[in-house]
């Protein structure tokens, strides 16, 4: 009997500390990459609040996959770049909060988004789905005559 107590003891600990390190899948991919396995990449990095941040300057970032709401993944494009979206679904969960934002420091930021496929972004209160800086500019462009891009806000987003 004592056994099993540590042996249950081992894989909750184990348990623990595969989450704290980032161990989960959480089926959303930029560049290949599923950011729930790792923290960051070439211009990019997954912070502890969830968020995506999109930091090098003239790169292209491919984002795919689905998180409906379970771990509140966002996007936050900090710098002039280009972001390829497929068949991507973000949806969060927390109020004011936006699914994909353009937002940095500078006041005159550029940023382009691709879609293929089909694309759902989803904020809750006072937050749209894609939220753009004042000063700032979003290019949105579907590549493919099928290609759709749902966003969706809460209440005063």
């Amino acid at each position: 009997m004592k056994t099993l107590k540590l042996l249950c003891t081992a894989i909750v600990i184990a348990g623990f500390a595969t989450v704290a390190w980032g161990g989960y899948v959480s089926g959303v991919r930029v560049n290949g990459v599923d950011v729930g396995q790792t923290s960051s990449g070439d211009g990019w990095n997954f912070d502890d609040s969830h968020r995506i941040n999109l930091k090098g300057s003239g790169k292209t970032y491919v984002i795919t996959g689905a998180d409906t709401g379970k771990r509140n993944i966002r996007v936050k494009i900090e710098t002039d770049c280009t972001v390829v979206i497929s068949n991507l679904t973000l949806g969060v969960r927390e109020d004011y909060c936006n699914a994909l934002w353009l937002d940095a420091s500078k006041s005159s930021l550029t940023g382009t988004v691709l879609f293929y496929g089909v694309n759902y972004l989803s904020s809750r209160w006072g937050a749209a789905g894609i939220g753009v800086k004042k000063g700032q500019t979003l290019n949105l462009l579907g590549m493919q005559a099928t290609a759709e891009l749902h966003a969706t806000g809460g209440k005063s987003g």
